[in-house]
């Protein structure tokens, strides 16, 4: 995944078997074992719990079909982030019309 400071950042998207919970206490579990066995430079930062991976026709895993879908959902969340900021902003200004800290002059 893009990253400001790192360039790509990686994110690991885990099928578990059968029997295995989807929980935080099995994401850490997950985590602590990379950072043992994996270099840091290839450390995941997140851990995304999955039913299946998306194939190719061939059979392995569609890599850019996860990057697209996890660049989707960032773009998305940016833009959420973005309008929450706007509307704190905007509610943020009514009230400092109605305290009367300032005027609006149209």
């Amino acid at each position: 995944m893009p990253d400001p400071y790192k360039i790509q950042k990686i994110k690991a998207f885990i099928v578990l078997k059968p029997g295995f919970a989807a929980n935080d206490g099995t994401k850490k579990q997950l985590l602590e074992y990379c950072s043992k066995h994996v270099a840091k430079y290839a450390m995941p930062y997140d851990i995304e719990f999955r039913d299946d991976l998306p194939k190719t026709l061939v059979g392995k895993v569609a890599y850019r079909v996860l990057e697209e879908e996890e660049l989707a959902k960032i773009k998305s969340e940016s833009a959420e982030a973005a309008e929450k900021k706007a509307e704190a902003i905007e509610e943020t200004a009514k009230e400092m019309v109605e305290a009367g800290v300032v005027s609006i002059n149209a």
